[in-house]
């Protein structure tokens, strides 16, 4: 790239919000060394951790590092407005502690806004491998880049572990809703309130990261308490669905079908054969399709049979997040949202 070309380029300070995971930054720190050749502000913001000496020799090891140390615990979403309050370039990329990032996303990124000024947010992904090992890392990997466009498209949603945006409209929207104390719901509160105020969001496929996924358990837990708050967005939305990944009506039929396809298949033609599990299977798998097709084909038949299973419990445990928000709050206005959205305008 000529030196001419060089200076359009939009200037980047990346954003990391943390808790306690000093190893976990340096990591990061460490895949953003061939990234930020060109004098790139990286900024660390330390959300309360007990013991802020944690990060004391990765201060010695990045020293052009700005470290920021809240006094009080408030949740990613805070930390992430304390280091857009003190970047100093135009655009904000923001990644979370537990990824790295991939080489040639900052140029991509960069590029892109250059090119198409009239985007002012970019939302990145998963990559296909994941940080730390086990089928349940791999499962989830390949889950998450099965569910996501395969090239650029305008979206309504940010991925809070990575995602890009000019750090004017950062600033001018407010930033993230600090109520919420982790990270559960916050990137996608925040993404839809973007476009509701006409802003569009471009899905970058070159924009990617690593991710050190959480166990098993974790992530059922974390999926319960992100449906339960996801539904309690809905009477200050337009309706239920819209086309974030994960919160699109296809999305629902592919967690009901995928929640009850193997045991209803098991059962059904065990005690009763018939149409009907037949009828559940192949629609599972149809909608399922990419995403099997990719276990199969980077992982064999048994990361297969397992990745069914696995995928039907994480669904399950979604419906019944969706059920006990039904049960708990007020069903007709639940169904009124879901069905009858509130018109524009």
């Amino acid at each position: 790239m000529s030196n001419s070309q060089e200076k359009i380029l939009p200037t980047v300070s990346i954003v990391i919000p943390t808790y306690k995971r000093a190893q976990d930054i340096e990591r990061l720190l460490n895949s953003l060394v061939s990234e930020i050749t060109g004098g790139i502000e990286v900024i660390v913001v330390d959300d309360a951790s007990p013991d802020p000496r944690i990060f004391d020799s990765v201060k010695e090891l990045f020293p052009n590092t700005l470290f920021i140390h809240s006094s009080v615990n408030q949740g990613p979403g805070r930390s992430r407005n304390l280091g857009a309050q003190k970047a100093n370039s135009d655009i904000i990329l923001f990644l979370d502690s537990d990824t790295t990032l991939c080489k040639g996303s900052i140029l991509a990124l960069k590029s892109f806004f250059a090119e198409n000024p009239k985007y002012e947010v970019l939302c990145g992904w998963d990559d296909l491998i994941p940080l730390n090992s086990g089928f349940f890392a791999r499962f989830k990997a390949i889950f998450q880049v099965s569910v996501a466009p395969t090239c650029g498209q305008e979206v309504s949603f940010v991925a809070g572990r990575c995602f890009a945006i000019k750090r004017q409209l950062m600033i001018s929207s407010a930033g993230f809703d600090t109520v919420y104390k982790s990270a559960e719901v916050e990137d996608y509160e925040f993404g839809r309130r973007l476009v509701s105020q006409g802003n569009s969001i471009w899905f970058l496929p070159e924009m990617r990261v690593q991710h050190d996924y959480p166990s098993f358990y974790n992530q059922a837990v974390l999926y319960f308490k992100r449906v339960v708050l996801w539904m309690e967005l809905q009477p200050n939305s337009e309706g239920a669905f819209d086309n974030s990944l994960g919160t699109r009506r296809r999305d629902a039929l592919i967690t009901i079908f995928s929640a009850i396809f193997p045991w209803t298949f098991i059962s059904l033609n065990w005690l009763w054969p018939s149409f009907f599990p037949i009828l559940i299977s192949i629609t599972a798998i149809t909608l399922n399709a990419k995403f099997l097709k990719m276990c199969y084909k980077e992982e064999g038949l048994w990361f297969l049979i397992k990745a069914i299973f696995c995928h039907s419990f994480l669904s399950l445990v979604i419906c019944i997040g969706g059920a006990h928000s039904l049960i708990t709050k007020p069903v007709w206005k639940k169904l009124k949202l879901m069905y009858y959205p509130t018109p524009k305008g």
